[in-house]
């Protein structure tokens, strides 16, 4: 799929120019890709407590891991 992309990304370059091309790079992102969610989705049977947050911060600014 990755491939197929590039290559029509490709060939529109040289056919539309790069201003079509850019808009039509954008659709097809938008098409493949939805944005970030404003909060992580909660898991089922093991939810999200303030102390999971904590060690998770803890864990992801430890630089000797």
């Amino acid at each position: 799929m990755r491939t197929m992309l590039t290559a029509i990304l490709g060939c529109t370059f040289l056919i539309a120019g790069p201003a079509r091309a850019a808009d039509e790079l954008m659709t097809a992102a938008q098409e493949l890709f939805e944005p970030i969610p404003d909060k992580a989705p909660a898991l089922e049977g093991n939810p999200g407590t303030p102390a999971k947050v904590e060690l998770g911060g803890m864990l992801f600014f430890e630089p000797r891991l």
